[in-house]
């Protein structure tokens, strides 16, 4: 078995999975980075809750000026060895090694300013042809913090967080443009519901030197009404998972992203001793509104009570002096 495997799992729990009979708010979620340059992009992919064989799928090129194109679609499953639809999906060439992911569609202009005011329109003038031709492949072990705890947390029976080196084209218009750069990707699945969850966070980053962490902290409200927080992650240096005995999270990692400005440091112990990365905000992000039971929608809806949201949002970060990129989502509860 590769050493990409994380412990406890099997090369085909990289690929698609099948509904556990009557089970209600089951669902998949797939979810790809990849950072280059002045833009990153950001792709999530979920089961419809109802219907498991209708993938929702959406894409966003994010640019270092605000600006935003994305796309949201939805549509019959396209291959079992991965989520989403023929103009939009994503397929596994190598478990916990390789993802080949493909989209030929149409985007819309928007940026993060206006998103936060009002949802993604409806296709008009400011849409453009989108097609993305992009490999995902595994620098290090995939991370495995959650398992079977659905009943604590609401947010999946697993999770598996992949740092990756990110490697194709992507073509907006006539535009053509290749992507050398830092990638991350995540699987999860089991019961979602976000009538329970609270406010969370997580956060992301690769280094050059193949260096890398996660964490993720989910709110849940319990039956008494008391809310539970549990956090969790890991660093990986010179090939080794390490998780983290105890994780410190900047005071500002639950709130709205103010771009380009310092974010604070969050610091992992762990089997590789201290570790301190220091973060700091982009101006490249893009808004998601959570709607019961596990939809999302891009940008915040109008005359809609929007009970939680997150922001999807690029960070440069410093570790002992490397530099790398990653990724943060502050997820916001408004009530």
């Amino acid at each position: 078995m590769s050493s990409f495997v994380p412990e406890g799992f099997e090369p085909a729990h990289d690929m698609n999975h099948v509904r556990p009979d009557d089970t209600p708010n089951w669902t998949e979620s797939y979810a790809f980075w990849a950072y280059w340059e002045n833009h990153y992009l950001y792709m999530h992919f979920q089961r419809h809750p109802d219907d498991s064989s209708l993938w929702r799928g959406y894409i966003t090129v994010n640019g270092d000026d605000g600006s935003i194109i994305a796309s949201h679609g939805f549509g019959r499953e396209h291959s079992v060895f991965g989520p989403g639809y023929q103009q939009c999906h994503a397929m596994c060439e190598s478990p916990f090694e390789s993802y080949r992911v493909k989209v030929d569609t149409i985007g819309q202009r928007s940026d993060w300013k206006s998103l936060r005011a009002a949802p993604l329109q409806s296709l008009d003038n400011n849409i453009v042809p989108l097609k993305l031709d992009l490999q995902l492949l595994s620098v290090s072990a995939t991370y495995a913090p959650m398992r079977g705890q659905a009943a604590t947390h609401s947010n999946a029976s697993w999770t598996h967080f992949t740092p990756c080196h990110a490697l194709g084209y992507i073509t907006i218009g006539n535009e053509r443009t290749f992507i050398d750069g830092a990638g991350y990707r995540d699987h999860s699945a089991g019961v979602r519901s976000f009538d329970a969850m609270r406010s969370g966070y997580m956060l992301t980053g690769v280094f050059p030197s193949g260096r890398s962490f996660m964490a993720i902290g989910v709110g849940t409200t319990q039956e008494h009404g008391a809310t539970t927080f549990m956090g969790v992650g890991g660093v990986t240096v010179d090939g080794k998972v390490a998780y983290g005995s105890k994780i410190d999270v900047p005071e500002q990692t639950i709130s709205l992203p103010i771009p380009c400005s310092d974010l604070g440091a969050i610091r992992f112990e762990s089997e590789h001793g201290e570790s301190t990365i220091n973060l700091r905000t982009t101006n490249q992000g893009v808004v998601f509104a959570l709607l019961p039971p596990n939809f999302e929608s891009i940008g915040l809806p109008q005359g809609l009570k929007t009970r939680l949201f997150y922001h999807e949002w690029r960070l440069d970060m410093e570790w002992d002096g490397e530099r790398g990129t990653g990724g943060w989502e502050p997820c916001i509860l408004t009530e």
